[in-house]
């Protein structure tokens, strides 16, 4: 034990001894002035203060430390009403009829489109606000219209194997009848259009585009019709358009070729008093529809002429009749129009027997 321990102990006896002398003669016994140990003590003080004067404060960042003035992001919005300015800032909002920003609107370019409908009565606008709506039986077109629900046609498109137009009244008048037969043998059935601009009427003069619908016989320049089932003098229905066009490309009230087409005629089943000549529809669910998207008129428009016409023109009154024979007592064939310019008068009498 003695001889781990010994040598501990003699050293930590060295030690106590050693800072007594210190304590006890330095300075040449000035140690108890207390002046002198103010002083050693400032002195501590001021050496300390200068090392903390020449350092910099970690929160002071100088001209050296600072960022480049290059690189500071400059918002550029180039004529752009809305979206992303280029430093994550905006360059204005988009803006419904509403009064709400709604920014995704906003295009590529930086615009805001037009907000508003326009001519439209249903669907949307461009900023989303709504237009109206179509009645239950209807649907929003793209352009923003309404259509109405698809027309279930009985008959579409006509066939016609004889057509024949002619000027007809007194001379002078521009009265255009046109028909269209679907056959040469009755019953058959009748394409018709009527022009007359006679006083008080104002048919077409001359190419354009006309309306078909019409509501009354008496009144206005331009009629069509379908007569269906037409056995010479009568028919089984009588069919008024709703709908449609007529494009008329050539027509001369002198006379000439007709060049016109029907385009998107809907006829309907009707009738018409016969002393108001107002057209009645028939309200029926079994009234005959029949649609004619498109059909061509391309004959020549017979004029009444103050001489004969071979062909004629026409079956009714003023028009110039057709030429066919007759056998005489004799049992002489004789053909109507032999004595055209020769003779003012010509009687016909015809009997049978029995």
């Amino acid at each position: 034990m003695r001889c781990r321990t010994g040598p501990r102990i003699w050293m930590l006896v060295g030690l106590l001894l050693m800072g007594l002398a210190s304590s006890v003669g330095c300075d040449g016994g000035d140690s108890d002035d207390p002046d002198a140990a103010v002083a050693e003590d400032q002195g501590s003080v001021e050496s300390d203060g200068k090392e903390e004067a020449t350092a910099t404060p970690p929160d002071v960042v100088t001209g050296k430390d600072s960022a480049d003035p290059k690189d500071v992001c400059k918002p550029d919005c180039g004529g752009r009403d809305c979206g992303d300015d280029g430093c994550g800032g905006s360059c204005g909002d988009c803006w419904t009829l509403e009064g709400a920003i709604n920014n995704d609107l906003c295009t590529p370019e930086g615009t805001c489109p037009v907000c508003g409908c326009g001519t439209k009565v249903c669907g949307f606008d461009p900023c989303g606000s709504t237009c109206g709506q179509c009645r239950a039986d209807y649907t929003c077109n793209d352009q923003g219209t309404c259509d109405p629900p698809p027309i279930a046609c009985d008959q579409k498109g006509f066939v016609g194997v004889l057509q024949h137009a002619k000027l007809k009244g007194a001379p002078g008048a521009f009265y255009v009848h046109y028909q269209s037969l679907s056959s040469e043998v009755t019953p058959l059935d009748a394409l018709v259009i009527e022009i007359d601009n006679n006083a008080p009427m104002s048919g077409p003069k001359g190419p354009g585009t006309y309306d078909l619908k019409f509501l009354n016989f008496g009144k206005g320049g331009l009629w069509s019709y379908i007569l269906v089932g037409w056995n010479g003098t009568g028919y089984s229905k009588l069919l008024i358009p709703t709908a449609g066009q007529l494009v008329i490309s050539t027509l001369d009230p002198q006379g000439g070729p007709i060049q016109a087409k029907l385009v998107g005629a809907v006829f309907e089943e009707a009738s018409f008093d016969k002393n108001t000549q107002d057209v009645i529809f028939n309200q029926s669910p079994n009234a005959m529809i029949w649609c004619v998207d498109e059909y061509g008129l391309d004959t020549d428009l017979n004029v009444t002429q103050p001489f004969c016409v071979k062909d004629g023109t026409g079956a009714e009154i003023g028009d110039n009749i057709k030429d066919f024979k007759l056998q005489n007592c004799n049992g002489d064939w004789v053909r109507l129009q032999t004595g055209c310019g020769k003779v003012k008068a010509l009687w016909i009498v015809a009997t049978a027997g029995w």
